[in-house]
């Protein structure tokens, strides 16, 4: 064998190649995680009860969810974060191997037996089921440099413009915008006009919803219609209230005499946030922060460069003086990692045909084994010299040196 590829260099060499190529291929069925998924799944459940303290809504919503999702298929343990802002989330821990999935539908199936016993306003809010990771891929922060616009706006337009996006791109598992400031009619009450009107926070609330409502008026010329009748009209009415002002109109209570205590005469109506208890600066102004998390399973470097492409092509459609900047990337590490490889290949590379070439003086034979073996350099079929080196051990290693035989094939 040895004399077959001292004579057939060539062959040597393609057989490389053909090594390289098909090693090439073979790299491309990798699997993308050389290890198996070891953190077990979770599904969090949350929700937000206005206007609640934390112990309400232990004692309201926790609780009853609690019971009914305990003891769900494979559930290892689960743990719930009540807030005093009124938000809910219950995490529930499954064991390593089970389908999130299923454990996902498992989950929402117990926590919907517990809505009959969750107070009317969570009820509207509804019950939020989602798988979720751990793995924080990217960090993303949306900012106006210039100040030109407040974090408020900044952070509605990540929501209605971004989250949703993001989160359809293949890997990503949650796309969470963690300054989630929606805009809402703010509305301040004044407690000494109430209790002077002898009037409740209830008494407003109430009156809102019947007075704020989206109700149909109704079709003129529909059937059963007069002989003649061709035409059909739907009858427009006004809607959901949109501005302050009309807030302001809302009537609270009628009094005997006719006179009307309006919403404006108890409270000050602005148009602002939902939710004042959380804020974000970014490069020094505000700013909004976007979240997102690597789906299980997820390639993080794939996911990462459709991210950082649909944030490039979205970047043409901010409006002027809002940019974008990656506060966390995951996935720089890794990159930094794989390049590093790759030059140390190189250098190694170089390194062996230095090394070959300082000792052979010859460029054919430095070539020769870098393109394909070097089982030729030591050559028993045309030794005709033998040199002895003593072992440390005593042991005699016989090296025999191939000299004028491999001189002359090399010339």
């Amino acid at each position: 064998m040895v004399e077959f590829f001292i004579r057939r260099p060539i062959v040597a060499m393609v057989i490389s190649i053909v090594m390289v190529i098909l090693g090439g291929f073979a790299m491309l069925s990798l699997p993308i995680s050389e290890y198996p998924e070891v953190s077990p799944p979770v599904v969090k459940v949350t929700t937000k009860y206005p206007g609640a303290d934390s112990i309400a809504v232990e004692q309201s919503v926790a609780t009853p969810i609690e019971s009914r999702v305990n003891g769900v298929e494979n559930m290892i343990y689960m743990r719930s974060n009540n807030v005093s802002d009124g938000s809910m989330t219950l995490n529930v821990t499954f064991k390593v191997g089970t389908d999130v999935d299923i454990a996902q539908v498992n989950t929402q199936n117990r926590a919907a037996l517990a809505e009959a016993r969750l107070p009317d306003s969570v009820k509207r809010e509804g019950l939020s089921i989602k798988r979720s990771s751990p793995d924080l891929l990217m960090v993303i922060g949306i900012y106006s440099p210039e100040e030109t616009f407040d974090g408020l706006f900044l952070s509605n337009y990540t929501t209605i413009n971004l989250v949703d996006s993001i989160a359809r791109i293949g890997g990503v598992g949650e796309a969470k915008n963690f300054t989630a400031l929606e805009y809402s009619m703010r509305i301040w009450l004044r407690p000494d006009r109430l209790a002077s009107l002898e009037l409740t926070a209830g008494d407003v609330i109430s009156a809102i919803r019947s007075q704020n409502i989206q109700a149909p008026a109704g079709i003129i010329g529909s059937e059963p219609a007069p002989p003649g009748q061709e035409l059909q009209y739907t009858v427009e009415a006004g809607g959901l209230l949109e501005t302050p002002e009309e807030f302001e109109q809302i009537i609270v209570r009628t009094r005997p005499d006719g006179s009307v205590v309006r919403l404006g005469d108890v409270g000050r109506i602005e148009f602002g946030s939902q939710f004042y208890g959380a804020f974000a600066t970014v490069n020094g102004g505000p700013g909004a922060v976007l979240g997102i998390y690597l789906a299980p399973g997820g390639n993080a470097i794939q996911t990462a460069a459709e991210i950082r492409s649909f944030l490039k092509d979205a970047e043409g459609r901010f409006p002027p003086g809002v940019e974008y900047d990656i506060i966390v990337d995951s996935t720089r590490p890794i990159l930094a990692s794989m390049e590093e490889i790759v030059v140390t290949l190189l250098e190694a590379l170089v390194l062996v045909i230095a090394v070959t070439w300082l000792f052979l003086q010859s460029w054919r034979a430095t070539i020769i084994p870098a393109l394909g073996r070097g089982d030729w350099v030591l050559c028993d079929r045309y030794a005709d010299s033998t040199r002895v080196y003593q072992g440390e051990a005593g042991e005699r290693l016989r090296i025999r040196m191939a000299s004028e035989a491999f001189d002359s094939y090399l010339s």
